[in-house]
């Protein structure tokens, strides 16, 4: 006869029963805005270092000749920096900035300038914020969700282009600069 502890099922049914409680916790508009603040200058950082350590030359490369150079993963992220907000959360581009012209930027030192200014975007952004707005009903990509998503999407974007450039690095046998 086999017997079977019913520690397993215990623990099962107490997270389900606790798991509601967990969930529906409120997390204050303050905590979150502080949170996104961090992980958005964290994953910036990195990527100013990263454009800073890519030779002039390399802005034009590209790993196949068809996916984005380096410059244009870059101006990419130029672009999102100013869409994402505007898009999503109303914030106004400024004036000064066509973003149809973005992509044309290939010059080393003119990309870390739009990127800075982009990044400068972003912080002046994050100080208009409000829990109100947060938590006004949004579309991203077609999924119903709230304000607050699109902060959560801009960060992974970052993220997601700051490891591709760390690939490009290494295939150009370049070290991230945090990573000596």
């Amino acid at each position: 006869m086999k017997v079977t502890s019913a520690l397993p099922l215990s623990a099962l049914i107490l997270i389900f029963v606790a798991a509601p409680a967990v969930v529906t916790a409120q997390i204050s508009t303050e905590s979150y805005l502080k949170r996104v603040d961090f992980h958005f200058h964290s994953a910036s950082n990195k990527l100013l270092m990263l454009a800073d350590v890519f030779p002039d030359e390399t802005y034009g490369w590209s790993p196949d000749g068809v996916a984005m150079t380096v410059a244009e993963v870059l101006t990419h992220i130029v672009r999102y920096n100013y869409s994402i907000p505007s898009t999503w959360l109303g914030m106004d581009i400024p004036e000064s900035i066509d973003l149809s012209e973005i992509d044309q930027i290939q010059e080393k030192n003119a990309v870390i300038e739009e990127l800075k200014k982009s990044i400068a975007h972003v912080n002046d952004f994050f100080d208009t914020l409000s829990g109100e707005l947060l938590e006004q009903p949004a579309v991203i990509y077609g999924s119903e969700t709230e304000n607050w998503a699109a902060l959560f999407f801009m960060i992974t974007h970052l993220n997601e282009h700051t490891g591709q450039l760390i690939s490009y690095a290494r295939m150009n046998g370049i070290t991230p600069p945090w990573s000596n």
